[in-house]
């Protein structure tokens, strides 16, 4: 496993899964110089274990998963590269805590996460409609 070459089965060395993912370069990073922004991006690192996350975030585009939908998401809204960073980032984020505490992978977290998303979206959409004058409905697909 190339991965685990790279960075090893103890991961005691990083405090946070914050930390991990800043090793590996996958979060971003400004330069900021009284106060104004000189640089703002992806920090320059050839770090393997960070293009490995990256090229499996990379590979989600036509997978069903949720993080699958995630990129999708994120492509969407901040283009591919950002998009890419985005997921891997959030990849990175899950291997931590499975490889640190020795846990299998919980989608139900996930999962939560999403439906939680989904009602917030909801809210917005009711908000927005209200605010227009109008009155927003479920479609129901059955009376269809």
């Amino acid at each position: 496993m190339p991965l685990f070459s790279e960075v090893g089965r103890d991961l005691s060395r990083w405090p946070s899964a914050g930390h991990f993912v800043s090793w590996l370069a996958l979060c971003p990073d400004n330069d900021i110089s009284g106060g104004k922004l000189l640089w703002r991006g992806a920090r320059r690192v050839k770090n393997r274990a960070g293009q490995l996350f990256r090229m499996a975030a990379y590979a989600l585009h036509r997978n069903l998963t949720p993080l699958g939908n995630y990129l999708r998401r994120m492509k969407a809204k901040l283009g591919p590269q950002a998009a890419t960073m985005a997921t891997a980032h959030k990849i990175a984020v899950i291997f931590y805590p499975m490889i640190k505490n020795q846990v299998e992978y919980d989608q139900t977290i996930w999962d939560a996460r999403d439906a939680q998303r989904e009602k917030k979206l909801q809210a917005k959409l009711k908000r927005q409609a209200k605010q227009l004058g109008t009155s927003s409905f479920p479609l129901n697909p059955q009376a269809a």
